[in-house]
């Protein structure tokens, strides 16, 4: 059996820590920073790492393939709220493919209106 090279808890942690860098940036209109932030974490942790580390352990271990998905997901969303106000309408346009594919229970259907994430201090 493929084990993850980051765990369920790392990705936790690196999720949060970006929604709070990114929660204090606009706070103190940092908006250079916060979209620098974003664009760091999406394409090279979420992307460039988690999506390639999830594919590899999802060819060797099929069985693992719902429970990865769905955190590639929960995270997704996660940051579509967190890039709306800099990318309004693309990060709309993703989340009601989300929506409509019943992908996001329990979530507002439009973006827009969507709670912030909730940041641990």
């Amino acid at each position: 059996m493929s084990e993850m090279k980051t765990s369920k808890d790392e990705w936790e942690v690196a999720t949060m820590s970006v929604v709070k860098d990114i929660t204090r940036y606009l706070d103190e209109y940092k908006y250079n920073l916060a979209v620098e932030r974003l664009r760091e974490f999406f394409w090279h942790t979420y992307c460039d790492k988690w999506i390639e580390e999830t594919k590899d352990i999802i060819q060797k271990d099929p069985e693992k393939k719902i429970e990865l998905l769905a955190r590639l997901i929960a995270i997704l969303a996660l940051q579509m709220k967190i890039m709306h106000p800099f990318a309004p309408f693309v990060t709309e346009k993703v989340w009601q493919s989300l929506i409509m594919l019943d992908l996001l229970p329990g979530e507002s259907e439009l973006l827009m209106v969507a709670r912030w994430p909730a940041v641990k201090k």
